[in-house]
């Protein structure tokens, strides 16, 4: 409204040539101009006080995973966001990954409290990135299986003679210690891993529980929640 009153200020100190058309037309085009403004905040204090809420009903969960806890969750259909390939061990390892499925139907036997408030009826897909930390690696064994894109779709990589191309990784103790799998798909660099990692230490894995949704409302569109939508392929090891 102060543009308002400094237009009207204006007009007295020149009120022998007042204009009640240009008056009329100004005062419309200012009370415009200021309800766009109100809007605007009404509008920026809605989706500030939006987030606020987001961000209190976010719980980050904590799976552990180690030992025989790690058939808590099932991996099949989950997608590894980046792999550093390295010739050198670390005492740790950290990856993010989208898209497990954690194990909490009635059907199976295992302890179900390590996943509190919620029903045991159907299994959960958490279609959001999550994070896997090892402590205490002593070994890896990995084999990586490229893709390439042919048209629409990706297929395995091959060489001249029709063999799979295939990058391989043994660094470290791979026996005396438990034995963690993955067998997934890799979004960068793309294609397909068998992750073996032995550790002494900790195995968790961390997500952010907005992300779950029943096995069941996943099956209705995988598509729509996988972080990778293009078709590809998994390798039977």
């Amino acid at each position: 409204m102060e543009h308002l009153r400094k237009f009207i200020i204006c007009q007295k100190k020149n009120c022998l040539n007042w204009d009640m058309k240009l008056f009329q037309k100004e005062l419309l085009r200012i009370l415009k101009k200021d309800l766009q403004l109100r809007v605007n905040r009404l509008i920026v204090q809605f989706m500030k006080l939006y987030f606020e809420k987001m961000e209190v009903s976010k719980i980050r969960r904590q799976v552990d995973l180690t030992g025989e806890n790690f058939n808590r969750i099932n991996f099949e259909e989950a997608e590894i966001i980046e792999l550093h390939l390295s010739d050198k061990l670390s005492d740790s390892i950290e990856f993010e990954i989208w898209g497990t499925r954690l194990l909490m139907d009635d059907f199976w036997e295992h302890d179900k409290t390590f996943l509190h408030g919620v029903s045991h009826s159907d299994d959960y897909y958490v279609a959001g990135i999550g994070k896997i930390k090892i402590q205490q690696v002593i070994g890896i064994d990995m084999s990586f299986f490229p893709y390439a894109k042919m048209e629409d779709s990706y297929k395995f990589l091959r060489d001249e003679t029709g063999k799979l191309v295939e990058e391989s990784r043994i660094i470290g103790i791979l026996k005396g210690s438990e034995n963690y799998l993955w067998e997934c798909v890799v979004i960068c660099p793309h294609g397909f891993c068998r992750l073996n990692i032995y550790a002494d230490g900790k195995v968790e894995y961390e997500f952010d529980d907005i992300n779950m949704i029943t096995e069941r409302e996943f099956l209705k569109n995988p598509a729509k929640y996988a972080y990778h939508i293009s078709n590809v392929q998994r390798l039977n090891l």
